[in-house]
């Protein structure tokens, strides 16, 4: 999962990568971006997690890790497929809480595009985490935004987590 995120989520037992930049669209309206500069110098910065349950998780924001122009490319084509309000999990199903989260998603399926973003980011991931081998990207590919208003307001993931590599 490729998550575009505003803020800092607090997970248990997943593992996540955070790509985020924010800038205006012609209509003043926050749009989330994947780099910062022309060049690919990627950076790692690693996340502390505030809760002591979270000790010995990973969480790191990578930096850079497409150029402005991939990124426009990138958000065209989320605007272009349609965003939808973002569900949040509630146990086996999911609903839509605004008083929660009241942002937008959408949701590509897309090896290549997943295998793309592996291909940049895998010298950053632990081939071995956990004793789990890494071995890609999942495919499912979620963008965020958040316009000017929105949230979602702080959470804990759940602790039935099924694929490890799954969270990115």
């Amino acid at each position: 999962m490729l998550t575009l995120l505003h803020n800092h989520e607090s997970l248990h037992e997943k593992t996540f990568v955070f790509f985020h930049i924010e800038q205006r669209n012609e209509n003043n309206i926050f749009i989330h971006s994947l780099a910062m500069t022309n060049t690919l110098s990627i950076e790692k910065y690693d996340v502390p997690l505030p809760n002591r349950q979270d000790a010995g998780k990973l969480a790191f924001i990578l930096l850079n890790v497409f150029t402005p122009e991939e990124c426009q490319e990138w958000i065209q084509m989320t605007e272009e497929r349609g965003y939808s309000p973002a569900l949040i999990n509630m146990g086996a199903k999911q609903t839509l809480r605004p008083d929660v989260r009241n942002n937008a998603r959408c949701m590509i399926d897309d090896v290549e595009m997943a295998q793309k973003l592996f291909e940049r980011i895998k010298s950053y991931l632990p081939n071995v985490w956990n004793k789990f081998q890494l071995v890609g990207l999942n495919e499912r590919l979620r963008f965020l935004r958040y316009d000017p208003g929105e949230k979602f307001e702080p959470h804990f993931g759940t602790k039935k987590t099924s694929f490890l590599f799954s969270y990115f």
